[in-house]
């Protein structure tokens, strides 16, 4: 694989790494644990949704009612995983036998016109406050005792009725 790298791309171009990938470990390891413990249960949510046709990414009052309900939710999640990776104990690179905190995780922002481009499904600002605006007592945030579902098929209903 090297060689047809260089080959390609030429040396000068460093298109191939030489070595042990000792920090390669870690990052797959954050990424494992933030799609286990942070981001699967609503990955099954929503094909859930999806398949009993309660949620259609194309339809505007779903996927506002979607974002409405669950970013939060899934922001909290995040959140959680994130301060518990931080605060982990992790082994430092085998030069030394003493142990250290992992690197802060942060998270670059992208900005919603690359993934319009990218062909994923947003909503923009104005969607989202026209739907706030329609429903301003309706707690999004409820905790309904079934992971959301029940608060935005309620939202959904709810947001239909005033459309």
């Amino acid at each position: 694989m090297e060689r047809l790298l260089i080959q390609h791309w030429g040396v000068d171009h460093c298109a191939y790494l030489r070595g042990r990938s000792l920090h390669n470990v870690r990052i797959e390891r954050l990424w494992r644990d933030v799609r286990k413990d942070s981001l699967e249960s609503y990955r099954q949510i929503f094909t859930y949704l999806g398949n009993t046709g309660l949620l259609d990414m194309e339809n505007e009052i779903h996927r506002s009612c979607l974002f409405l309900v669950f970013q939060p939710r899934i922001q909290a999640s995040l959140d959680r995983t994130r301060d518990a990776w931080n605060h982990h104990k992790a082994p430092l690179p085998p030069i030394t036998e003493q142990h250290g905190e992992p690197e802060i995780v942060s998270q670059e922002p992208v900005g919603i016109d690359a993934e319009r481009e990218a062909g994923i499904c947003v909503n923009d600002d104005d969607e989202l406050r026209e739907v706030q605006e329609l429903m301003p007592d309706f707690d999004f945030g409820r905790n309904d005792e079934n992971w959301g579902i029940d608060v935005y098929c309620e939202a959904v209903l709810l947001l239909k009725s005033r459309m």
